[in-house]
């Protein structure tokens, strides 16, 4: 059950959250016989008073700024110490809140600021009025290991005791929009149906993000204009879904090598108007594997479809190892094309395009085709039947969440994957590319799932 079920209003609950990380502090430094934890106890009220405090991103920006915050402290408690009859307190104190602000600026960590300035200032005080200590860097150190295990018991408090964020109201956000906030985006045609704008904008609020995410209707016709505008407006990143996926590679500057291979762009990084191509299709369901604990290597995998999908997937089997290789598609021409693509790049690999005697042997099975997806949910893409006990089942389709495909198979008793984590762990990577740091996906599943259940109520 959810803590928000209970009824505690937003603020109540922010309280409480604070007062188990407080008594946390005191219980765990009590039991280590170090009775007054000031510098942890302060540590864990800024940061679960922080709206957002739940991520490893931004316990890792917190203590960067504490180590910051007791280095330098260390550094003027010893100019304190030795050059106190010519430097002012005052001066001393203020010269040192500035050059932390500096720094942080300097390396773009500014939410890291406000609790390195508060360890500093409190270890310039402390130390001021504390003269029997003589040792200002252990006494700076001390406090600085003290301050982060403040930090690391809120950041357990947020994300396992309560686990789950406050329920805003439709459309609140954790930022506000301001000249800081980075523009990204989709273009197609349509996009009024795609959940990205949803992953995306939730996941920037999540992580502590300055960021907003829209979809633009782009018609091929109108695809050169839509990209010098992006150029023009300095939107640092966007997704290309249908019909643009190909086309969109005549107005890139770059390639990366696996965009190359694919034929095919979805996510595009601006760096100072140049726009580079990546493909994360692929890699997004490899990432889904791997979150599964399924290994692909080595492994004898058939493949149903010979679109752009399956040959975003089938190029990435064939870059993690695996055997073998069956494709299955309506028209074998098809098929027989991606097989010859594969073989051209991956020359390890055995791909194979007819029908199988026996599929008793195969250890995966994928449906990347539209058979099954909304409104023909009726419909299966393959006989369960024909399968082993031990093949997996994995369909790339998400809406429905679970297709008939996926019911059969589970009634069989099978493995199963459902697509909704590619579409995740896709958009994931391309935050990755466009902001190069790791990005939290914490409860954005379940968000998403809830967002298909409405639309299917």
């Amino acid at each position: 059950m959810r803590i928000q079920e209970f009824g505690i209003p937003k603020p109540g609950m922010r309280n409480i959250k604070t007062a188990v990380s407080v008594f946390l502090c005191l219980v765990l430094f009590r039991f280590l016989n170090k009775p007054y934890p000031i510098y942890a106890c302060i540590a864990a009220i800024i940061c679960t008073k922080d709206t957002i405090w739940n991520s490893y991103n931004a316990s890792r920006s917190r203590i960067i700024g504490t180590v910051i915050g007791g280095l330098l402290g260390g550094i003027f408690l010893k100019l304190i110490q030795e050059f106190y009859f010519f430097l002012s307190f005052e001066i001393i104190a203020v010269s040192g809140i500035i050059l932390l602000i500096y720094i942080f600026n300097l390396i773009d960590e500014k939410d890291s600021a406000a609790l390195a300035c508060v360890v500093y200032i409190l270890l310039i005080i402390n130390f001021q009025y504390s003269w029997e200590v003589r040792a200002p860097y252990s006494y700076a150190f001390e406090r600085t290991i003290e301050t982060s295990i403040g930090i690391v018991i809120s950041l357990l408090v947020n994300r396992y005791i309560f686990p789950y964020r406050i329920k805003k109201k439709e459309g609140e956000r954790n930022l506000y929009i301001n000249y800081k906030t980075k523009l990204y985006g989709l273009i197609g045609d349509p996009v009024e149906k795609s959940l990205s704008p949803d992953i995306h904008n939730k996941c920037f609020n999540n992580n502590d993000i300055n960021a907003v995410y829209l979809a633009f209707n782009i018609h091929k016709d109108e695809l050169s204009s839509a990209i010098d505008g992006i150029r023009s407006l300095d939107i640092k990143g966007f997704n290309i879904t249908i019909p643009h996926k190909v086309s969109i590679i005549d107005y890139l500057d770059e390639l990366d090598e696996e965009a190359k291979i694919l034929g095919a762009v979805n996510t595009v990084k601006n760096i100072d108007g140049r726009l580079i191509g990546y493909n994360t299709d692929g890699r997004g369901f490899i990432e889904l594997l791997k979150e599964e604990d399924f290994n692909p290597k080595d492994k004898k995998i058939v493949v149903l479809g010979a679109g752009g999908a399956s040959r975003a997937i089938t190029m990435s089997l064939a870059k993690e190892g695996v055997s073998d290789i069956i494709i299955l598609n309506r028209t074998e021409d098809k098929a027989i094309q991606l097989k010859e693509e594969i073989e051209s790049n991956f020359k390890r690999v055995n791909i194979e395009t007819k029908d199988l005697d026996s599929f008793e042997d195969i250890d995966l099975i994928v449906n990347t085709t539209s058979v099954g997806m909304y409104p023909d949910t009726d419909k299966i893409p393959f006989d369960i039947d024909k399968l082993s006990d031990k093949t997996v089942v994995a369909d790339i389709v998400y809406k429905p969440l679970k297709t008939k495909f996926l019911k059969k198979a589970e009634e069989r008793g099978l493995k199963t994957i459902g697509g909704i984590g590619m579409l995740i762990n896709q958009a994931i990577l391309s935050e990755e590319i466009w902001l190069d740091k790791e990005i939290d996906k914490l409860g954005i599943e379940e968000d998403i799932k809830n967002i298909l259940r409405e639309e299917n109520k």
